[in-house]
């Protein structure tokens, strides 16, 4: 289950803890996908991709196989999915969770997580990286570069003061373990 859909049920299952889930929409999911009906038993749920009948009917036999749904209705036209469903056997999170996941909405959204600016920096990362790998014929792009940098203060410090010293080499050597991506930091 992706973060989206883990989110999302996690969401869907406090506000069900809390009594707050009743016939409103309790998700739109940037305007994509609606829920119109949630009552014990019945799901009623607009998305335009419903409006795929490849997809419609692939969404249709994947939740036909899942026990305890009685029926499950898609209309092309309205772009809608009505599941009819036994709500002692399914909770109705996992099952929207789960048509989230069919209609890959998930996926969608993980694409677009980044920001404005952080899609920016990392054009912008893209561009330096580029630039380095052109000007030196290939042989060292940004992301060798910053941690053997990183190496060399580090060394630099040692030689200087005779130790790793608190904090500055050695941070400068996790940066650089982290850069080689062998640590769990992302860059």
């Amino acid at each position: 289950m992706s973060l989206l859909s883990g989110m999302l049920t996690g969401y869907m299952l406090m506000k069900a803890a809390r009594g707050q889930i009743n016939n409103k929409s309790e998700i739109s999911f940037n305007g994509t996908i609606q829920v119109k009906q949630n009552i014990s038993g019945r799901l009623r749920i607009y998305c335009d991709k419903l409006r795929d009948n490849k997809l419609s009917q692939a969404i249709n036999v994947q939740l036909c196989r899942i026990e305890g749904i009685k029926q499950v209705s898609v209309s092309l036209i309205t772009g809608s999915i009505l599941v009819i469903y036994d709500g002692k056997k399914i909770d109705s999170n996992l099952l929207q969770a789960a048509i989230v996941k069919l209609l890959g909405l998930d996926k969608e959204s993980e694409k677009a997580s980044n920001s404005i600016i952080m899609q920016e920096v990392t054009i912008a990362n893209q561009a330096l990286n580029y630039a380095m790998l052109d000007k030196t014929g290939g042989i060292i792009d940004l992301k060798t570069t910053l941690p053997i940098i990183f190496v060399g203060l580090a060394i630099k410090e040692l030689v200087r003061t005779g130790n790793l010293g608190i904090p500055a080499p050695i941070t400068l050597l996790y940066w650089a373990y982290n850069s080689f991506g062998l640590g769990g930091g992302k860059i």
